[in-house]
């Protein structure tokens, strides 16, 4: 047991890939996405936002945009998905 769920679809973020989430290999139904991500600050800019937005439209996915921290962010990313 690896304490996950199953019939979960895992967006792993890690230092290796500089806690930024690969697209799903397979249709979901839900994304949650979390940025500025706490606790490690990390935020995504707007073309890879952009990659998160078609790949929900294709795959007829809903996007669930956690942005509690937005008020921190101190450069150029986007404060919202939208």
């Amino acid at each position: 047991m690896d304490g996950r769920y199953a019939n979960y679809y895992y967006l792993d973020c890690t230092a290796e890939n500089d806690f930024t989430p690969e697209l799903p290999k397979e249709p979901v139904d839900l994304i949650y996405l979390c940025f500025p991500n706490n606790p490690t600050g990390k935020t995504l800019k707007k073309d890879q936002l952009r990659k998160w937005v078609d790949y929900a439209v294709k795959n007829r996915a809903l996007i669930l945009y956690d942005a509690a921290y937005e008020a921190f962010i101190r450069d150029d990313s986007p404060h919202s998905i939208f």
